[in-house]
Formats: C-alpha cells, structure tokens, sequence
C-alpha cells in the first residue's frame, strides 16, 4: 500500500535525520534585512503586524479588468497541461469568478502572478489528492482514511477572521499524531483548512495570518514536522492562493525557540515573510493573552489546558461535525 509505505519511510528517516542539523538563516542577518528596510516598508510592516492596513478598495470595473488581463497572462502560459485538464474537467469552478478572483486577491492583483500561482496550483493539487479528487472544490469528502484521523486530532484547523477581517490559520504540534499520519497527510489537511479560510472573501481582502504551537521537548521534535513545515510554506508562497500577512510561533521554553528560530526563519523563505513572523515562549495562555494586542480574540482559540495535555476541545468537534453536515447538503 503506496500510503502504508509513505507512513514507514517517513518514520525511518524520523529517526535518522535530527532536525537541527538543517539549513539556518541567522538571526543577524535577519537583523541586517530589517535595518535595510525603508520607512514606507517599516510602517507597512507595523500595520501587518497589527492588522491596521486596509484592503485594495475594489468596483465591478476594477475587478472586470483584472480577470481579463489573468485571462491573457494564463494565454501566455505556454506550458500548462494540469490547468487545461482542469478547464476539461470542472470548467464552471475553474472559469468562475469567485475562483480567479482569489488568485488575484492573493496577489494584490498581479495578474502575471496569479496567473502563475493557478497553474501551478493545479499540478501541485493533482499531485497531492490525485486526479480522481482534484478537479473539484475541496472539502471533507477528498481526505481519505489517514487524513481524517489527523482531522480529528484538530492538530491544523482554520479559526475564526481575526478583529482585522484576516482569516486565521491555526497548527499546535501537540494534537499531531506522527505514528499514524504521514506529513503529506498533514500537508493535505492544511490545504483544507486554507481553503476553508479563502472561501471567506473578507478573509480573501484583508489577508490571512498564522498561529503555530509546539510545546514539545527539542528531542522529540522530527523529521516529519520539518518537512511538513517546508512543505506547507512552499505552497503558501508558490501555489496556494493566499497572502500570509503575519506569523506567529511559539514554542514553549526559551531554549526551543532558540533552537528552532533560525531553522523557521529559513524555511518561511522570504524576506517580507521573515520580518512578519514572531517568536513567542511562555505559557500557551499568557501567549493567548499576547495574540490579543495583534486583533486575534483569545476567545476564538481552543484552551490553553486542552493544548498542552493533547487532548482536542469540544467546540473544534462541534464545528466539525458542522462542516460535514453542510458539506452534506452542498452534495446532495
């Protein structure tokens, strides 16, 4: 079984491969790139952090004319073989304008870019759910066995828009099960929960931003959760349609987030995606308390309790079975 294998591999190399001796970006050079940042981009960075920026102000004319010039960008694409077979297999979903429109909103309307992000979003997609699931909307029904027992773990979910109108994407390490999913797995589950928050066109203007927990030891942290890492930010900034404004990480004791600082900071890749990520330690609650200053509502977040133990909160249980419900319906 192709899945069985994936699962054994990635537990091999879980112990072979220690995740500190990967690739670092140094908190001086990081340093470096803020002092070389101009006031204009400084006060633009501030207002991400704090969710004061205001979204593109759009009319009917305005967004007519960017879904045009997407419409000659993706012409001039001469190679794009997932997307065509998309067009053949699902033309009202990947014609529509509600779709394109977030590939451009994401993009802050660069048509060429959003034109480059969706086809590669194709492939990437019929790489990750196979054809037979990805020329469709994603919800529930295309995760199979595995992924809906990380689902249930609640390990990687979408939360409620922050008090700016930005969607929240939600991971704490803790509620994963790495004996029984597969990074891709997770990597799937992520892709839900993403598309769970763009669905959102609030969420879509203003922007989405990300809340990661790990409170585990160092010695425990593997392989798996760094790939998953890798993974799920290469498709935030190449493929996905989403605009990651700001990040957060915590990571328990002082002494994990200065060990895993600078290997993060490599791997979110960019230096705009670098200056808008910070790094907290503490307690999961006083951390909870902290994301309030930054417009997210601790109310909105599962219990601080319920995090450290492992366990999964009944409210995350609750939306699910309400997604599922809804998605009935939309089937039907």
């Amino acid at each position: 079984n192709e899945r069985t294998n994936e699962r054994t591999n990635e537990r091999e190399a879980n112990a072979t491969m220690p995740v500190l001796s990967d690739p670092r970006f140094k908190e001086q050079d990081l340093q470096n790139e803020l002092d070389s940042m101009t006031p204009r981009e400084l006060e633009l960075l501030q207002r991400d952090k704090l969710g004061t920026n205001h979204p593109i102000t759009e009319t009917p004319e305005m967004l007519h004319d960017a879904l045009e010039q997407l419409d000659e960008e993706l012409q001039n694409i001469p190679e794009k073989e997932a997307y065509e077979l998309a067009e053949i297999m699902c033309p009202d979903y990947v014609r529509s304008p509600d779709f394109r429109l977030m590939f451009l909103r994401a993009t802050c309307f660069d048509a060429k870019l959003a034109a480059e992000k969706l086809v590669k979003y194709w492939v990437r997609k019929v790489a990750l759910f196979g054809p037979d699931r990805a020329f469709r909307k994603l919800t529930i029904r295309d995760l199979d066995e595995e992924d809906q027992v990380a689902l249930n773990k609640g390990g990687v979910r979408a939360l409620p828009r922050d008090e700016a109108g930005r969607g929240v994407f939600f991971s704490c390490r803790s509620l994963w099960d790495t004996r029984r999913s597969s990074s891709n797995s997770m990597v799937r589950l992520s892709w839900l929960a993403i598309h769970t928050i763009i669905e959102d066109v609030e969420a879509q203007k203003n922007g989405q931003v990300a809340v990661s927990i790990n409170t585990i030891p160092t010695h425990q942290i593997a392989s798996m959760e760094n790939k998953f890492c890798r993974i799920v930010w290469r498709d935030v900034k190449e493929v996905l349609p989403v605009r990651m404004v700001y990040v957060h990480f915590f990571m328990g004791s002082d002494i994990i987030r200065t060990l895993l600082k600078e290997i993060v900071l490599y791997i979110v890749g960019t230096r705009e995606m670098r200056a808008r990520a910070s790094f907290h330690h503490g307690t999961v609650e006083n951390f909870f308390q902290t994301l309030e200053e930054f417009g997210i509502n601790p109310e909105n977040l599962p219990s601080p309790c319920t995090l450290e133990e492992g366990v999964n909160d009944f409210d995350y249980q609750a939306w699910l079975e309400e997604q599922r419900r809804i998605q009935d319906i939309d089937e039907d």
